[in-house]
């Protein structure tokens, strides 16, 4: 959708991909917290998603058989550590947004496969941009609470991916991307 048209390897190796800069060039220093969060070279970088975003649909009951391939789709929305491959797209972020990818050790067991033998090898909780950016969001609403940033997210973990969101055979892969500690303000 958005790019040259040239096939990638990986869709964020793609440097001509539109960021939210590129048309909101003045908003990195339009608030002080766009000045904390976005401009400030001493306190850890936010992708946009992290407070523009809303929960988002996750799929989780597309495929076949194995543990964590069961139920419903879901709305959810979680912050993560950026241990991602982003560098070259010059998305250099501490923290991003991630959705779950439902599979399991045993998700091909019913195609003869016991269990996925590099599981542990790749997160299940992955790097995500989605596209529900709105201005207002409950992250971004100062109004109430205190009208504190803090009110919203240093002081909560609702937002924040941690150990007590993982299934037992799901916190080796994602031990870089949990976030059990809070942003430090």
């Amino acid at each position: 959708m958005h790019g040259s048209g040239q096939a990638f390897d990986y869709r964020y190796l793609n440097t001509d991909m539109p960021r939210c800069e590129d048309c909101h060039a003045n908003s990195r220093e339009s608030n002080r917290y766009h000045q904390r969060h976005v401009a400030s070279a001493t306190i850890p970088q936010l992708s946009c998603q992290v407070c523009h975003s809303q929960p988002y649909k996750n799929c989780n009951g597309c495929h076949t058989g194995g543990s964590g391939i069961t139920g419903s789709s879901y709305m959810k929305f979680k912050i993560g550590k950026n241990k991602f491959n982003l560098e070259a797209a010059n998305r250099n972020y501490d923290y991003v947004t991630v959705r779950h990818i439902p599979i399991a050790p045993d998700t091909y067991a019913s195609w003869g496969i016991a269990d996925l033998p590099n599981y542990n090898s790749e997160p299940t909780w992955k790097y995500a941009t989605p596209h529900n950016i709105q201005r207002w969001t409950a992250q971004t609403d100062t109004t109430g609470s205190g009208g504190r940033c803090s009110a919203k997210c240093h002081d909560s973990k609702n937002y924040y991916l941690t150990t007590d969101d993982l299934l037992d055979y799901e916190k080796e892969a994602n031990k870089e991307v949990v976030m059990d500690d809070k942003i430090t303000p």
